[in-house]
């Protein structure tokens, strides 16, 4: 179904004519008088967000959504009906990563932007604004190459920007880390193995692996040798997706970092260890659970990712049915015994219990996690 929903608007995104940008260049087309010409919006709103866009330079859509007028999906619509641009769902959207980088960042976060697809000599660009001929003007100059517009929300977008540009830093790390390490000997003492993984290198390739998780709001890194490389999956609602190859040469020294970060003995290689520790992004705090297990090819690592500041569920937003609800706060109002949860990954076990936990949390009541 989803393939389906892909392919078409693969297909009608291409079949879009160069033609169509140049007119409207000509046209001077701007957002707001497109909303107006909707009847999306008054006149007087129009004339009140223009004033506010002098004030603050923000972008005129921004305004829009901001007063409360429309909804970004309210706008986009509006575009695509109004101007035949396609919208594109990028949640949906099978992105080319190979033409991602040929935007530079700076493009892509000064005009909310990303690329998407390649046509020939012309770039599919998904765009917040697509009649933005000065973004569409700076790709062209940058890219030696035509610009295919269509429309996407700007969560889309922020959400896409991250995760691939997210990526390329990692990939960044990867080979700075790649020029200057040296594969470790199998007789490299501790001490050694200490001073190799916590120079520069290794540190930024962890951390940007951990970062790229986070961004893609994964829950689960799995980091997994084989016979000739080290494969690393996220876990993104509910499903591992391969994110990146290592050489296989590296694996003794990401091992070790990630159990230096755990607190765990680097010289035990033989039996599973566990190890936790608290990290802060983007000024949230996180609780990185860390086990590694011995196999055939070397130690596996799954990092499992619990974003503290996330957690702002109810028991009523955990989707039980009234009856189970009802089931679940008799329990939880008993003095003593024991609750079990159980469930495959992802199923929201730690979700449910936290919530639990922190309705328990009062001051008459000793809880330890």
């Amino acid at each position: 179904m989803i393939n389906n929903y892909i392919k078409h608007y693969k297909c009608s995104i291409l079949n879009i004519k160069n033609t169509r940008v140049k007119s409207l260049q000509k046209s001077n087309l701007k957002l707001g008088e497109l909303l107006l010409y909707a009847g999306k919006i008054s006149k007087e709103q129009l004339n009140k967000a223009l004033e506010y866009q002098k004030a603050t330079k923000m972008k005129l859509g921004e305004i829009v959504v901001e007063n409360g007028w429309l909804n970004l999906e309210e706008i986009v619509e509006t575009l695509e009906l109004q101007l035949g641009f396609p919208k594109v769902d990028l949640n949906k959207y099978e992105i080319n990563s190979n033409v991602v980088t040929l935007i530079p960042e700076s493009i892509v976060k000064k005009y909310k932007l990303i690329a998407i697809d390649k046509k020939e000599d012309s770039l599919v660009v998904a765009m917040a604004d697509p009649l933005n001929f000065f973004a569409i003007d700076d790709i062209k100059l940058y890219t030696k190459m035509g610009v295919i517009p269509c429309l996407a929300t700007i969560s889309d977008l922020d959400r896409a920007i991250e995760r691939y540009y997210s990526s390329i830093l990692t990939q960044k790390a990867l080979n700075e880390f790649s020029d200057t390490f040296l594969p470790a000997e199998d007789d490299m003492d501790a001490q050694e193995e200490m001073l190799e993984v916590t120079t520069a290198p290794i540190v930024k390739l962890i951390n940007s692996i951990i970062e790229q998780a986070m961004r893609n709001q994964a829950s689960d890194i799995h980091i997994e040798p084989s016979i000739n490389d080290i494969r690393v999956r996220f876990r993104i609602d509910g499903d591992l997706k391969e994110i990146m190859i290592l050489p296989r040469s590296n694996l003794s020294a990401i091992v070790t970092r990630v159990k230096i970060i755990g607190r765990m003995d680097i010289a035990e290689k033989r039996i599973p260890q566990d190890g936790r520790v608290e990290m802060k992004f983007n000024d949230n705090e996180i609780d990185l659970r860390i086990s590694t297990l011995p196999t055939v090819y070397g130690e596996k690592i799954v990092l499992r990712i619990l974003d503290k500041g996330n957690f702002n569920f109810t028991k009523e937003g955990l989707g039980f049915s009234e009856d189970n609800l009802d089931k679940l706060n008799k329990m939880i109002a008993q003095p003593y015994g024991m609750l079990l949860v159980t469930g495959p990954t992802g199923s929201g076990k730690t979700t449910t219990l936290y919530t639990i936990l922190r309705e328990l949390n009062v001051q008459t009541k000793n809880v330890i996690t």
